[in-house]
């Protein structure tokens, strides 16, 4: 027993250190990195992202690291602040106890979405290798999830719940309309039971996410001959790195 809890306790343990490390390597690239404003013609007003990574839900049973997988399309406002609607498929796999777990579960979530930093990087007169991510972002929402929970062999009723999203996320411009990126979230959920067990004084069921992420920046159409004058004239224009340069959308 007692080496069981120690092991356990190591796992915990852990656990906490990856979630420490993933944390204080966003906050390294924020305080590291300039706070300039976008280059003109950075950003896109309306992105599609596809986004494939893991899963370790925080439940009351023994679990495995399970595959998520999720689709979004994002509009931004203005280049700091957006919204995006995403939805996501998660597997929660529970089958190393002794009667096996798992469940399927269906999410969709709209967020928030701040970009906190944007690298000038692509400018001609700024070009250069850049370890920094082109963006950085913080995002915050709410959604729902419908659990589809199997125990044994046999299928449970479905276990509908309210999610509240928070999480942090970096694109990389590996293109005009291309950029990769990673990305990690915390899903809150406001029930006990979607492992199908209840521990009294047991905090309420969640999920950590860590995701890759591939996002295509719609090019915009339609602009007007004196509009696209205006954006040529300024992209023309150089500038200072310390001051920052002109925010404007593609």
């Amino acid at each position: 027993v007692f080496l069981s809890q120690s092991f356990e306790t190591q796992i915990f343990l852990m656990k906490k250190s990856v979630l420490l490390f993933i944390i204080l390597f966003f906050m390294d690239i924020a305080v590291s990195a300039q706070l300039v404003k976008s280059r003109i013609g950075g950003n896109s007003q309306h992105q599609l992202t596809v986004s494939a990574g893991v899963n370790y839900p925080s439940f009351d049973i023994n679990r495995n690291i399970g595959p998520t997988i999720g689709l979004s399309y994002t509009y931004f406002f203005i280049p700091q602040l957006g919204a995006r609607v995403i939805g996501n498929y998660h597997y929660f796999d529970g089958t190393a106890n002794a009667v096996p777990y798992y469940s399927h579960n269906s999410e969709i979530e709209i967020e928030g979405i701040y970009n906190f930093f944007n690298n000038q990087s692509r400018r001609k007169e700024n070009s250069g290798l850049s370890l920094l991510p082109s963006q950085a972002y913080l995002f915050l929402g709410f959604g729902g999830l419908f659990c589809i929970p199997h125990v044994g062999r046999f299928y449970i009723d479905n276990i509908p719940t309210l999610t509240i999203p928070i999480g942090i996320g970096t694109q990389h411009e590996i293109s005009k309309n291309w950029n990769i990126g990673l990305e990690f979230a915390w899903h809150l959920t406001l029930i006990d039971n979607l492992d199908n067990k209840i521990i009294d004084g047991s905090s309420l069921d969640s999920y950590p996410t860590l995701c890759l992420t591939g996002t295509y920046k719609i090019p915009k159409f339609g602009n007007t001959s004196s509009r696209s004058k205006h954006f040529r004239y300024h992209k023309k224009q150089k500038c200072d790195p310390r001051k920052g340069c002109a925010v404007a959308f593609d």
